[in-house]
């Protein structure tokens, strides 16, 4: 199943972060503001198809995913979220 993928965190300051996020196609620019900023209008995807993948995909994030079945798509929960 195709779920689009989004982050709760905007600013990303720590490298590792960012370098982990990188590789499911995120892209970070410079900011005005804070060190870096994820790009806007990005539409990034993820393919899972059992829940053992789905399990392993949460674990990489502290467990910290929100699954939204409407979309569907997964959050990763990593900052402050309203």
């Amino acid at each position: 199943m195709i779920f689009k993928l989004y982050t709760s965190g905007y600013f990303y300051l720590d490298e590792n972060d960012r370098k982990h996020l990188e590789k499911y196609g995120f892209v970070f620019e410079p900011s005005d503001y804070k060190e870096f900023h994820k790009k806007d209008d990005q539409n990034i995807t993820i393919e899972i198809n059992t829940l053992e993948e789905l399990l392993a995909f949460a674990k990489e994030f502290n467990n910290n995913i929100i699954i939204n079945c409407d979309e569907p798509s997964l959050e990763i929960y990593d900052d402050y979220r309203e």
